[in-house]
């Protein structure tokens, strides 16, 4: 019964609840068209792991919405240490944008 209980407390859950800190917003501009573009890094299934060194990597390839007849590709490479902190990142195609 109890098995029951946190199997149904995990489905009803809100959506919103925990997930905010296991995604990682990315922001870029095309060079091209200078259209803003945001991504998001689902830190928790998008990364991928180099044993080796103890990190997690992820690259993206991103396509504008094709308003501005530009269908750039930006890509946006991104590495995070073992406790999924930004530790680098570089893009090729745009530039990023911080949110402030």
């Amino acid at each position: 019964m109890r098995f029951l209980q946190s199997l149904r407390a995990s489905f009803s859950s809100s959506p919103s609840a925990g997930h905010s800190r296991d995604i990682y917003p990315v922001m870029v501009r095309c060079r091209r068209c200078e259209e803003l573009l945001t991504i998001q890094i689902n830190l928790s299934n998008d990364l991928s792991q180099d044993y080796e060194r103890d990190l997690f990597f992820v690259r993206k390839l991103i396509s504008g919405s094709g308003a501005n007849r530009c269908f750039q590709q930006i890509e946006v490479q991104l590495t995070f240490d073992a406790q999924k902190r930004l530790l680098d990142r570089t893009i090729s195609g745009g530039s990023f944008v911080d949110a402030a």
